[in-house]
């Protein structure tokens, strides 16, 4: 009964948008489609675009068919090999795929990373909020006129007019969900066309080899190879496919011992199929709701893979011992983009700590946490492209200044509170923080950046340094991976950590915005180290702090993890009375930055410290291996599955570029 209702439900409501679109057709005056545009917008909104998917899936009994192909059970029945394991992406490092049985409904209920593309349910950012209350269904100015002006979508990068921006970009969202999943299918056939060819190699390399085991392999490679290359307009190509591989599902003899690769591409094509009739039901009702005036639902649109070739590198901005960060810009968006050698990260990493590092980037949804949008992978090196901030950092910052006046660092100090909170409350340990990592955005706040990497391989390398400095005093300066003035003492003697480090570091942090220097600072790695066992701080004469920082940093820099502040939680440091005037739920929207740098021209590097972080014009002999026409070229089944696009994101900048434009035009 659910399920009939639910199904009528649908009906009625498709043929309510076909009849009004109908006289959206027939309206003969500006005024007129304008209406018709609002009501369609709201009847997309009520009904919502992806529950009316939802309920198309509908299946007899009124359960919703999933949206990867189910478990079935083989035909050969009791003979059934055992199957492959269907690992999960965070599991193996990406060195698998993602596969169909781990692929949840489009779009979740809660924010999860979802193989290549990221769509998570977020708290909306203030820039949404103060659209929804500014315009809700066709954005208006504040005559109340249409506005016309064309917008590019983020998402699909396509040019949509501005009157039709906000109903395009949800729905725009949910199609892209569905192209990126047909782009993994299609990667994912690619691998299992290499393990078939691999058995073919294999079985005919033997003195008598089965001659209709090896014809059979054949058949199946060349199958899983053609589908991979099919485009969501050859329906009935994939359906001859799926039906020529039927006899190897009910072959007893020969193939036995394949039966867990054939069951897996027969799940697999299956899936694309059901991927390819999402695809163009989502593209039906985006053409129907929006209309021709959007012209990416005219050609259609096309997600791809992420590459270099989308962005115009511009200059690099800073270059570490893990990584190097370019400006580069894409259309007309400014980007950060992280570069990592894939060699080094090999030597020195494990790789599910690579995976790790980009899926906290991609599915953490604060505004005290950069941004990222789009992750891929070339033959030598991983890339990252991050927002752009380039309003300074807070090391900047404090080497301007000296010291900050304590309220400046109760601003910042605060901002960086809520931050970890929700980190930690993401089960996300920074582990890197220090001024360097904590950007300013053009309105003044914070935002923590460059997550995971730096810490990894940092035991050995200081162990090194300890058993050095037993041995010689004279120790010149030695560089290793972070920064070491941050570093809590359970993570030098490699004793294990957990969230309270970041707590250690905090409290490091404010000793240097209102003294000058870290309280452990040196001259040598191998001094520093010391003096952080030492746990000696020491509190310069004359120094103007109050009692409540005092008592703070030093119930922050405890040596015992269990008895540090913040180790039952952030509620307990946020009720430190140095905090007293903070209004906790409000510090975003109500609180004053200490300084806001505003819109700056993206070539500003000024509010950078220009002696530490230097820019380089782009030469050809700094590209190294990071930008070689051949490595364009390249790809790397290693990586297949680093890549990813982050439609949340995506579509929060494109409700911000509407609300800087309907703000522009209501001056």
């Amino acid at each position: 009964f659910v399920g009939k209702s639910l199904r009528q439900i649908y009906g009625v409501a498709h043929d309510t948008i076909v009849e009004i679109n109908a006289l959206k057709k027939e309206a003969v005056n500006q005024a007129d489609r304008s209406v018709i545009v609002e009501v369609l917008f709201i009847i997309s909104s009520i009904t919502r675009f992806e529950e009316l998917i939802k309920f198309k899936n509908q299946g007899s009994d009124g359960e919703l068919v999933r949206s990867h192909p189910p478990k079935q059970e083989s035909p050969r029945g009791q003979n059934k090999a055992k199957t492959l394991p269907r690992k999960n992406l965070m599991e193996t490092g990406g060195k698998r795929a993602v596969l169909p049985g781990n692929l949840p409904v489009i779009p979740p209920p809660t924010s999860e990373l979802m193989g290549n593309s990221i769509y998570s349910i977020k708290s909306p950012s203030s820039a949404i909020k103060k659209l929804r209350k500014t315009s809700v269904g066709t954005p208006r100015n504040k005559t109340g006129a249409v506005i016309r002006q064309t917008l590019l979508c983020r998402i699909c990068e396509q040019p949509v007019m501005g009157h039709m921006f906000t109903g395009h970009t949800e729905l725009c969202a949910v199609k892209i969900q569905w192209e990126v999943r047909s782009l993994e299918c299609d990667n994912y056939l690619r691998k299992l066309a290499t393990e078939f060819k691999k058995h073919f190699k294999y079985q005919s390399s033997h003195k008598n080899p089965n001659t209709m085991k090896v014809e059979a392999l054949a058949d199946l490679e060349e199958i899983t190879i053609t589908a991979s290359n099919l485009d969501n307009t050859k329906t009935d190509s994939l359906d001859e496919l799926i039906g020529k591989m039927q006899k190897y599902l009910a072959d007893d003899s020969e193939m036995n011992t394949l039966e867990a690769l054939i069951q897996e591409l027969h799940d697999w094509l299956s899936y694309k199929k059901l991927v390819w009739e999402n695809i163009k039901s989502s593209q039906l009702l985006l053409r129907t709701l929006v209309g021709s005036d959007s012209s990416s639902t005219e050609t259609g649109l096309s997600a791809h893979i992420p590459s270099l070739k989308d962005f115009e590198i511009l200059k690099l901005l800073t270059k570490g011992g893990f990584a190097r960060v370019y400006i580069a810009r894409k259309r007309s968006d400014i980007f950060a983009i992280k570069v990592l050698n894939r060699q080094d990260l090999n030597e020195k990493t494990q790789m599910e700590n690579v995976f790790a590092e980009r899926n906290i980037m991609a599915t953490t949804s604060c505004p005290f946490v950069v941004r990222m949008f789009y992750a891929f992978a070339t033959q030598d090196n991983l890339f990252l492209a991050m927002e752009f901030l380039n309003g300074g950092d807070l090391f900047s910052f404090l080497h301007n200044m000296q010291t900050f006046e304590e309220e400046v660092a109760l601003f910042y100090i605060a901002e960086m509170v809520l931050a970890l909170e929700y980190l930690h409350s993401e089960g996300i340990v920074h582990r890197d923080l220090k001024p360097d990592n904590i950007l300013v955005n053009k309105n003044g706040h914070v935002k923590l950046t460059d997550f995971g990497l730096s810490h990894i391989g940092l035991n050995k390398q200081t162990q090194g340094f300890l058993d050095n400095s037993k041995k010689s005093t004279s120790e010149k300066p030695k560089q290793i991976v972070g920064t070491p003035d941050y570093l809590a003492p359970e993570v030098l003697l490699a004793l294990g950590h957990d969230f309270t480090v970041d707590w250690w570091a905090l409290g490091v942090i404010l000793y240097e915005f209102l003294i000058g220097i870290p309280p452990f600072y040196s001259e040598t790695t191998s001094q520093i180290f010391q003096n952080i066992l030492k746990g000696e701080v020491c509190w310069p004469e004359g120094a103007d702090i109050s009692p409540e920082a005092r008592d703070l940093i030093m119930k922050l820099l405890v040596d015992n993890p269990a008895e540090r502040l913040g180790a039952n939680g952030a509620d307990e440091v946020k009720a430190h009375p140095f905090f007293k005037s903070i209004e906790w739920d409000t510090l975003l929207v109500s609180g004053s930055p200490p300084f806001v740098p505003g819109e700056l021209n993206p070539d500003d590097m000024s509010m950078f410290f220009e002696d530490r972080q230097k820019f380089w014009p782009l030469v050809e002999e700094d590209f190294g291996t990071v930008f070689e026409e051949s490595d364009l070229q390249k790809s790397s089944d290693q990586f297949d599955d680093f890549w990813c696009i982050n439609v949340s994101n995506l579509k929060e900048k494109n409700y911000e570029v509407m609300f800087e434009l309907l703000s522009s035009l209501n001056k």
